[in-house]
């Protein structure tokens, strides 16, 4: 989605120049060749912890995993964090203004049980 935003705006950039931007030629082609193709499509290209699958080794598989799996759980707790302070936080108002500091870290405990 990010990248998708980007290019967009990028495009609305170039056109609000002059530009013609329908003619611009991609930087990088991928799959001219068969080969390139085969590698490119294949799932060992598929990105895990920012290196290619096909190139991980296996000592660290076990470290991927937990690092994975803490940033996972991360996101659910903030998630939840979210999900219960959307009702006591009016939309004009910041969770500082409105939302004690003990409250939040009785919120807080209670999340994390």
């Amino acid at each position: 989605m990010i990248y998708d935003a980007r290019h967009q705006t990028n495009l609305r950039i170039r056109r609000e120049n002059g530009n013609d931007v329908d003619r611009v030629d991609p930087k990088v082609v991928v799959g001219r060749s068969p080969a390139v193709a085969e590698v490119y499509e294949s799932v060992y290209s598929y990105l895990i912890a920012g290196m290619m699958l096909g190139s991980v080794r296996g000592d660290v598989l076990e470290g991927i995993a937990s690092s994975e799996r803490a940033k996972a759980n991360g996101h659910g707790f903030n998630a939840n964090l979210a999900e219960a302070l959307h009702p006591m936080v009016p939309a004009d108002k910041t969770v500082r203004e409105v939302v004690s500091e003990k409250k939040l870290q009785a919120l807080f405990r209670r999340l994390q049980e």
